[in-house]
């Protein structure tokens, strides 16, 4: 019982470690998209 708890533990970190990379993955990209659009806006508005 306590090994599989110990499994259980260890895939649990395994995934709130895969979600915290997919997150930081995702915030860049939105990121990078407004960097992209932010110029576009100003230049449209000239």
């Amino acid at each position: 019982m306590d090994g599989w708890m110990d499994s259980l533990n260890r895939l649990m970190s395994f995934t709130s470690f895969c979600v915290a990379q997919i997150r930081l993955f995702i915030n860049r990209q939105h990121n990078q998209a407004l960097k992209e659009m932010l110029p576009d806006h100003e230049n449209a508005s000239k």
